[in-house]
């Protein structure tokens, strides 16, 4: 899960540039302040964010609150195959790959089997074709052949 704060040198960096081209109908504040964010949560309950500090930026109506180390997952929402787990946290990790593996796998065959199967179907249809148009040619023949006995006799 990615969150929407932004580090303050990014935000600042933006304010300027607001500033600057005032192309914006709104009123943009030129310095930002820093006040106390109250904290209404119970100590036991863990938030899933980083921030540890109960300061918020605060650009007007805007209130951001930095983090202090970064997210534990990637913009995505998942976690880092580069990250470091506890042995429980590996093994579940491999069963649920290795399952994912064999699943991939029963899909690919499924697929090859649709596919060949597709095939031999277009084959079939292809030969019935071509022996319906032998046929038509045939019966064009015999009727070509019937009428001109019928004009000769």
């Amino acid at each position: 899960m990615r969150s929407n704060l932004l580090p303050i040198d990014q935000l600042l960096m933006c304010m300027n540039k607001i500033q600057q081209g005032d192309h914006y109908p709104t009123p943009t504040p030129s310095i930002a302040k820093i006040e106390q964010y109250p904290i209404y949560s119970s100590e036991n309950s863990r938030s899933r964010t980083s921030f540890d500090g109960d300061d918020t930026i605060s650009f007007g109506p805007i209130k951001v609150k930095p983090r202090k180390k970064p997210a534990p997952t990637l913009a995505t929402g998942r976690r880092s195959k580069y990250e470091i787990l506890n042995a429980d946290e590996e093994h579940k990790r491999n069963i649920r790959r290795a399952r994912n593996r064999a699943a991939a796998e029963r899909v690919r065959v499924s697929r090859l089997n649709i596919e060949q199967q597709l095939l031999d179907e277009i084959s079939a249809l292809e030969k019935q074709e071509e022996k319906l148009l032998q046929n038509v040619e045939t019966l064009q023949h015999q009727k070509l052949h019937l009428e001109t006995r019928l004009f000769t006799h």
